[in-house]
């Protein structure tokens, strides 16, 4: 198995030869693939202090959540009302607000370079 991997220190490491392993789940195909799974850790880390993440019986009610999203390789922002995004929000101000002061950890989550 050949692949990257976040080691202890939070940073992406290359391994090769790593050989067949069912506990090597970790380790991601391509560097971008491991630079996104860091992203969303660190985005998870993060929500709190942006309203918190919006939690699975907020998606079934009909109040608008407000996410950002990759279309045609490019961040965009938009509100739905249940169809599921991880970066999604309570309000458009903490949507704009985390987009503000995250931008390449969004990008890094969406596999934008």
């Amino acid at each position: 198995m050949n692949g990257y991997w976040i080691n202890s220190y939070s940073e992406i490491t290359i391994t090769r030869d790593f050989g067949s392993c069912n506990i090597c789940k970790n380790v991601a195909i391509s560097k971008k693939v491991a630079k996104s799974m860091l992203a969303m850790a660190m985005i998870s880390q993060l929500m709190p202090y942006y309203g918190g993440a919006i939690i699975d019986e907020e998606w079934q009610n009909t109040n608008s959540k407000y996410v950002i999203v990759k279309i045609r390789g490019t961040i965009h922002i938009d509100d739905f009302f249940s169809k599921y995004h991880f970066l999604a929000f309570h309000t458009a101000e903490q949507r704009n607000n985390f987009l503000k002061y995250n931008e390449q950890l969004v990008k890094d989550y969406l596999m934008i370079d």
